[in-house]
């Protein structure tokens, strides 16, 4: 496992380009999400079909645009608007992707009945918003820091490595800790930089995002094992995993609470990995104890385990003769 780090290492310095690329991109993300934690939305944007005088609502949380016609729902998926409202039948209709709570607290709100307007725009801390605008990054980048192993198995290197005494297993651990730590030890800097060089507020404390940063780099690291154990081609790997984890992480409201109404859909999403992790998230700044997040803990750790036994296994049946 040593020697496998050792040459991962060494290739990484011959291929300093994309490491810099990558190190680059994930300081400008970063930047990005401290950017926007501060500077974060206090009005919902609202569309409303209509004309000015048939909107009788007043109110400092909300930002009405009139249209004539109802946008598509591409707008609200983009963050043009947070809801549109329509009049029908004398009652006033309210169609948001967000999640069904607000969309209930804006029903009552136009109805005369909300309590309490300023739950309309409780945003997300600044911990989760930086962890939010992160993890689709993390996990692409995950995917092209298993380069080294893409380059055995195309250059046909695994293959003479299983014929010697070297345990395939001892190989895989071997990248999937360069990989983990390319990743991980980076990331981490950059938030201890954002804090004692820059006095950054970044909500949560070091120690906890020692151990968020942990669990979702050492899953990345996973799944882009388990993508270069598909494909003998790299460009394939990256290509198709990259496309999974912009559809999942979407869905799993990385950037807003994404509900459409669809029961089946919104129960496929409790299963994604990455929306368990950003429940962690949440319930880790609202307070909550760990003991509350061990069902979600465990199911990212058991999905990592699977993910990266399956690559064992894949391998090992590729490349093993026996």
């Amino acid at each position: 496992m040593k020697t496998t780090i050792k040459n991962d290492c060494r290739r990484a310095l011959e291929n300093k380009a994309r490491i810099l690329v990558m190190f680059a991109l994930m300081i400008v993300v970063l930047g990005v999400a401290i950017f926007m934690s501060g500077h974060s939305k206090e009005t919902l944007r609202i569309g409303f079909v209509g004309e000015p005088n048939e909107w009788t609502v007043s109110s400092e949380a909300l930002d009405v645009t009139y249209l004539k016609a109802v946008p598509l729902t591409s707008e609200l998926i983009k963050g043009t608007y947070d809801a549109v409202v329509q009049k029908e039948e004398e009652h006033l209709t309210v169609q948001t992707i967000k999640n069904e709570a607000l969309q209930v607290k804006l029903e009552q709100l136009l109805a005369g009945t909300a309590e309490n307007e300023t739950t309309l725009t409780a945003s997300r801390g600044v911990g989760s918003m930086i962890i939010g605008y992160l993890l689709m990054f993390l996990l692409m980048a995950s995917l092209t820091n298993m380069f080294t192993f893409s380059e055995d198995k195309e250059k046909h290197l695994l293959e003479r490595i299983t014929t010697t005494p070297t345990s395939l297993m001892q190989v895989l651990l071997g990248h999937t800790v360069f990989s983990f730590t390319l990743l991980f030890l980076p990331l981490l800097c950059m938030i201890v930089g954002a804090k004692f060089i820059f006095q950054v507020d970044i909500g949560f404390g070091l120690f906890e995002y020692l151990y968020l940063f942990g669990f979702i780099c050492l899953f990345a690291t996973a799944f882009s094992l388990f993508m270069a154990s598909l494909f003998n081609d790299s460009d394939r790997s990256n290509m198709l995993g990259s496309i999974l984890v912009i559809i999942t992480t979407m869905l799993s409201g990385s950037f807003f609470s994404f509900k459409d109404g669809n029961k089946w859909l919104d129960y496929l999403i409790q299963f994604l990995p990455q929306k368990r992790y950003l429940d962690i998230v949440t319930n880790l700044e609202n307070g909550a104890s760990m003991t509350t997040m061990v069902t979600n803990i465990s199911y990212l750790l058991i999905f990592t385990i699977i993910l990266f036994l399956f690559a064992l296994l894949k391998t090992r049946k590729d490349y093993v003769r026996r």
